[in-house]
């Protein structure tokens, strides 16, 4: 299962055009299905109701953040797809607060997780994961941790085949807008696909700046 905060509504609608633009040029590709989300911890678990408890007690005391939307970041021969996926980047200061908010879900749940069972979700790109991100696996079962995670709200993996197309007619025509984690959300993880087991309401956000969001047509 892994831990996803959910985009605002006018910041989901952003995501989901994005990605109705990449299928219209390339088809079907990885994560091109995947509901809106910021992933920040992953992990398989025995006892997910037990998860579901400590989910709940975190969001009653995590404040909603707000996010400013920067442009594109590409992760070019993603180490766990081979693809290069195409992601909104996050302001560098919203990063920062994001670890923070990381790192209270870490404590919270980590502990909870069936260590093996996470393990053995990276055997076949452990290869191609660096030591830092082996030891992340190692210690608390996610390779992307504190100032090595690189929040964002991703759009899809594309296909090295196909990239030149998206490279293309879409990186010109960035993202730019303010929005906010409306929520989190606990997925299950079914056939590499998620699906959604409970969300959860976050406290108020603090208040955001009134910009027009940006889509590629």
């Amino acid at each position: 299962m892994f831990v996803g905060l959910d985009p605002d509504p006018r910041l989901a609608e952003v995501v989901w055009a994005y990605k109705r633009r990449v299928r219209t040029l390339v088809g079907a590709q990885t994560f091109l299905d995947d509901p809106p989300h910021l992933t920040v911890y992953l992990a398989a678990f025995d006892e997910p109701a037990v998860v579901v408890d400590a989910m709940e007690q975190l969001a009653a005391a995590t404040a909603s953040p707000a996010l400013g939307i920067v442009g594109w970041h590409v992760f070019r021969s993603d180490a766990l797809t081979g693809g290069n996926t195409l992601v909104c980047q996050l302001a560098d200061d919203d990063v920062r607060a994001l670890r923070t908010l990381q790192h209270s879900v870490i404590q919270r749940i980590a502990p909870l997780r069936d260590d093996r069972a996470t393990e053995s979700r990276y055997a076949e790109r452990l290869e191609s994961l660096d030591e830092t991100q082996r030891s992340a696996i190692r210690r608390c079962g996610f390779p992307y941790v504190g100032e090595h995670w690189h929040p964002h709200f991703t759009i899809a993996s594309i296909r090295q085949s196909d990239w030149p197309t998206i490279e293309r007619e879409m990186l010109r025509s960035p993202p730019q807008l303010e929005a906010t984690c409306s929520g989190a959300t606990l997925y299950r993880i079914d056939d590499g696909h998620p699906t959604s087991v409970r969300s959860f309401a976050l406290r108020r956000p603090r208040e955001t700046l009134a910009l027009s969001p940006t889509v590629a047509s």
